[in-house]
Order: C-alpha cells, then structure tokens, then sequence
C-alpha cells in the first residue's frame, strides 16, 4: 500500500530516502495532460520532497460507487480506468506505477470521469493484473437490487484471466454503455503485422532486383566483349585472362561480406540468424553464378575469336578494361545495398525484443517465440535454468499477444510469482508488464520489453 496524504482537493506522495524516481514517467506526466491521469507536481520544500496531484471537486471511487452500486455508474468508472491504462502505453508509462486501490481512485461526480494516481518510481506498486482489479471490485461490491443484475456476469464473462485483454475489455464496455468504439495508436495488432509483411517484402523485391542487374551487367559486358572480340585477336586472351583473375576476387569479397553480416545477426538473435543466412546464402549463390556465366560467355567467345582475327586495335584493349571496371563496381555496390539492408532489417528486429534478465548471472535471454517455454529439460525448453533444482522440466509460458506479454505457470509445485505473487495454473495466463519481477521455483529473473 503507497502512503498517500490526503488534504483539501490534492493528495501528497512524501519521496523516501530510498524511492528512486522513474524520471522517464515523470517528465512524461509533467509535460502532458494525459487523459484518465491525475496531473502531478513535483515539489521540495526544504529537506522534503513530494508530488501533489490536484484533485479539485473529485471524490474517491468508494465515495463515487456507494454503498448500493449501480449499473452505469460502475461500467463508465471501469471504462475510464481502461482508457487511462491503454493510453498510458503511449506515454511508455508502466501499469505497475498506477495505485490500483478504490480509495485512491478518484472520479468527478458530475461527468463520471475518473483518474488515475500515477506514482513515478522505479519501484511496482501492483502486480500489471488489472483483470483481477476488476474482478475483485465486482465479487465484494453490493449491488443495487433494484436493476437488472445481468450485466455484472457479462462483466464476469469478459474478465476471463484466458482470453482477457485491455483492448477487448475497452471494447465490449462500449457496446454496454452504447458508445462510439475509439481508435488507439498505441499496440494495435494489425499495423505491426503489415510491417513486418512490408519488411520481408523489401528482403525479396532486393533479392529480385539483385538478380535482375546481375543479369543486365552480364548480358551488356557479354555483348561488349563479343564486339571487341571480332576487332581484337590474341589480345582478347589477355583481357579473359583479367576478367578472370578479378571476377572470384569480387565474389570472394561479396561472400566475406555476408558472412560478416550473418555472424554479426548470429550473435543478436540466434533464431533469426538461421532464416537471414538462408537468404542472404541465395543472394550470393545467384550473384556467384551470374558471375560464373558472364566469365564462361566472355573465355568462349574469346577463344573463338582467337581464331579468326590477328590484330586488336589499342582503343579496343581500353574499352575492355573499362567495361571490367564497371563489372566488378556494379557487383560491388549491389553487394553492399543487399548487406545494408538486411542488416538494417535485423537492427529493427532486435532492438524491439523482449527478453529475460537472470538476477544470478545477470545472463540475457531474448524471447524470440510468441510462446517461450522455461524450464530445466534442455531438449524441450527454448530456455534451459540450469543449477537449480526447484525448477521443473517444462516450468511456465511466456506468451506474446499482438504487443502484449502474458506469464502461465505450468502447474508446478514449486511455484511462479510475479511481484512476489503466487500464479495460480487454473487461472490461465495472467499479463506481464515491463519491469516485473519474475521467480520459477527460486530462480529469479527480470521481464523487460525493450532496454
């Protein structure tokens, strides 16, 4: 429980000697109006320092509900508290920094609106479940009997710990209370899987380009060479003789390259390392045969000239040397565009990743499934605990919807707490904020969403 101080229209939070202050939220909180989130003021006075939110002609939620809670007092209340926790995301706030209790929770009477104390520490202050918020609200509130008590299981109904998320939640509020469904930027679903279609899209529209100019440079230095075959004679043979030398010079400097690339993807993000190697593999097979024809077309026609002319015009032996010039530029830069962007690609990739980290190896572990198994069975976990006996074969799940992370224990005896709270297996997966605190068993780790 935070100790808050109430005085007339404002609460204090007093900052301890050992609170260390998320300046992240709190520039975010003083240099915005955020919808659904008390507006905070940082101030010292003297040796002490403390936030005031200013809660002008507001009660407390209890205040707001009464003794005999009614329907559409209820439902607009919860779908305040939903609004504000969605649209704290685009702020980067943590739900983990909300005082979720209904004494804290404050509501204009006259509008229903309701908003949020935001407490700015580095510190969690809830456990992220807000479904069992919500839940709890309802299983020890009275309700007024003389409507129509239907709706208090249809709010049961969506607070299902198995198919639960704020987004839905938002939404079938709205059908209850007949309003026009909002549109939110933040963690939309179907945005983000676009992306990611447009990006592997990119990866094959430059593998096909890349296909497409090798061809073009191979035909026009083919044509080229065959002209000034006809003119050249023996000379010709000296000119191959370059092509040759130069052209595995080029593919060798092509395959350092990626394979350059591919260790430098390896060591980010060992699954994705596979799938890029795989590509950029057929990116260099394609230009290393590109390459093996245009030698084979240039040694042929070569030869075959050999034999019918005896002399080479000088001009012709320069423009000859020039056109390799261009060969070997034009592979060149297209190697080094192919590299620029899968390496740009799997930049993006890694840094939005989610990952563990181990309290007692400080060890980083990438979440790199939507479904990522912990546990000591090496054959069958995508993270091994090692050392640690209190930790199952196959211990818990960790489950990504759309942008939305979600922890599931896998019924084990030893336990999985998040925040020093027990998860219950019956309940299914319960949501997974950045910052929390994660142990299976005894083995502790840190869930982070990005750096």
């Amino acid at each position: 429980m935070v100790n808050l101080i109430e005085s007339a229209n404002s609460v204090q939070y007093m900052l301890q000697a050992n609170d260390r202050i998320d300046n992240l939220t709190l520039g975010m909180m003083v240099n915005n109006d955020i919808e659904g989130i008390a507006p905070l003021r940082p101030i010292q006075a003297g040796n002490e320092r403390y936030f005031k939110y200013e809660l002008d002609n507001k009660v407390s939620l209890n205040e707001y509900l009464g003794e005999y809670v009614k329907r559409d007092r209820l439902l607009l209340s919860f779908y305040h508290i939903a609004v504000a926790i969605k649209v704290s995301t685009e702020y980067m706030i943590n739900w983990t920094s909300f005082v979720l209790d209904m004494e804290h929770i404050y509501v204009e009477q006259e509008s229903g609106k309701t908003y949020l104390i935001c407490v700015p520490l580095l510190s969690v202050l809830n456990d992220g479940n807000t479904c069992n918020f919500f839940k709890n609200i309802l299983f020890t509130a009275q309700f007024d009997e003389e409507e129509n008590g239907d709706y208090v299981g249809r709010l049961i109904t969506f607070l299902n710990p198995k198919t639960y998320t704020i987004d839905k939640f938002i939404y079938e509020l709205e059908n209850m209370l007949e309003i026009a469904h909002r549109q939110f930027d933040v963690y939309d679903d179907e945005p983000e899987e676009e992306e990611e279609e447009i990006a592997a899209g990119d990866i094959e529209e430059a593998i096909a380009a890349d296909d497409e100019k090798v061809t073009d440079i191979g035909e026009n230095a083919s044509g080229e060479l065959s002209d000034m075959a006809e003119k050249a004679g023996g000379e010709v043979s000296d000119i191959t003789e370059s092509v040759n030398e130069k052209l595995p010079d080029i593919a060798e400097n092509v395959s350092e390259e990626v394979s350059g690339i591919t260790e430098s993807v390896s060591e980010k993000l060992p699954d994705m390392a596979e799938n890029v190697s795989e590509e950029v593999s057929g990116i260099t097979e394609n230009i290393s045969e590109k390459v093996s024809d245009i030698t084979e077309n240039v040694s042929g026609e070569a030869a075959g000239a050999t034999e019918n002319v005896g002399e080479i015009l000088p001009d012709s032996v320069e423009n000859a040397a020039e056109a390799v010039a261009d060969i070997t530029g034009a592979i060149g830069e297209e190697a080094a565009s192919v590299g620029a962007t899968v390496s740009e690609k799997v930049t993006d990739t890694v840094e939005n990743t989610a990952f563990l980290l181990r309290t007692r190896t400080n060890e980083k572990i990438v979440i790199t499934k939507d479904k990522f198994c912990v546990g000591s069975d090496s054959l069958n976990v995508d993270y091994c605990v090692t050392g640690n006996a209190d930790v199952e074969d196959i211990h818990a799940f960790i489950i990504k919807k759309g942008n939305e992370y979600f922890i599931l224990d896998n019924n084990t005896r030893k336990g999985t707490f998040m925040n020093n709270v027990a998860l219950i297996y019956e309940e299914g997966a319960v949501f997974l904020p950045h910052g929390a605190h994660l142990r299976f068993g005894s083995e502790e780790f840190d869930f982070k969403m990005h750096e």
